[in-house]
């Protein structure tokens, strides 16, 4: 068994280890280029996300994995003063990061993150659901 195990054990990091192989998505980071100015302009816009109840926080999906989905999501509180804008930017960033993928050759671990949802936690809209990986 342990013989086994260390064959694969070589056999991946093989694979892994070729000059130009498209390297994985690591967590939710958001790779170098167009959309991390965009993600930042988004962060800058949803502020603090204050709020009074539950009932004004959203969540926000931002940028995009190369399987599918969102990298991540945002809380923030409705109605926002520049709702359209932050949900422009928020589409922005998913192109960004699409074409990103596309252009590096990146992959993920195609592991869909559901829409965490948001609270209103001492006046500050925050994930209801704390995403372990971002």
């Amino acid at each position: 068994m342990n013989r086994i195990l260390s064959c694969l054990l070589l056999a991946c990091g093989a694979c892994t280890s070729q000059a130009g192989a498209p390297q994985p998505v690591q967590g939710s980071t958001v790779a170098a280029g167009d959309s991390s100015a965009t993600v930042a302009e988004i962060r800058r816009l949803v502020g603090a996300a204050s709020c009074d109840s539950s009932a004004q926080c959203r969540t926000l999906p931002v940028g995009a994995r190369p399987c599918g989905g969102p990298d991540f999501y945002l809380p923030w509180s409705s109605p926002h003063p520049d709702e359209a804008r932050l949900l422009a930017l928020a589409q922005r960033s998913r192109s960004e990061r699409q074409a990103e993928a596309g252009r590096s050759g990146e992959l993920s671990t195609c592991q869909h993150r559901p829409d965490p949802g948001a609270v209103c936690v001492a006046g500050r809209c925050q994930l209801a659901t704390p995403s372990t990986d971002i």
